[in-house]
């Protein structure tokens, strides 16, 4: 299981080590995923050496992979909202009846020049 950590933590690390140069050759290549395999190891290390690696329980992971979304839950014993007319909406607040808007057709003023 440590090699699947350090396979993990190494393959984290590895993008940010190959992006440094993009003209390294094969051989290159195999010395920086070594070298990310090294610090990797060398992390593993200093957590068993931490007091939070020193704790009894083994790192288990999840056989999902990742954690599954939280459902939704959704009350249906709720009322739906009511609406309210405008007219009682403006009466609540204490104003007057709604201005009515004049329905009369203006005449086009003439073409615009822009």
């Amino acid at each position: 299981m440590p090699a699947n950590v350090e396979l993990r933590i190494a393959s984290r690390l590895l993008p940010a080590l190959m992006a440094q140069s993009e003209t390294r050759d094969v051989a290159q290549r195999d010395v920086d995923i070594q070298h990310a395999l090294d610090v990797a190891a060398a992390l593993m290390r200093r957590f068993a050496a931490s007091p939070a690696g020193q704790v009894q329980h083994a790192f288990v992971p999840s056989p999902r992979g990742r954690s599954s979304p939280r459902a939704a839950t959704v009350d249906r014993g709720q009322e739906p909202a009511s609406f309210v007319s405008h007219e009682d909406w403006r009466r609540a607040r204490g104003l007057g009846p709604a201005p009515t808007t004049q329905s009369t057709k203006k005449a086009p003023s003439g073409p615009s020049i822009h």
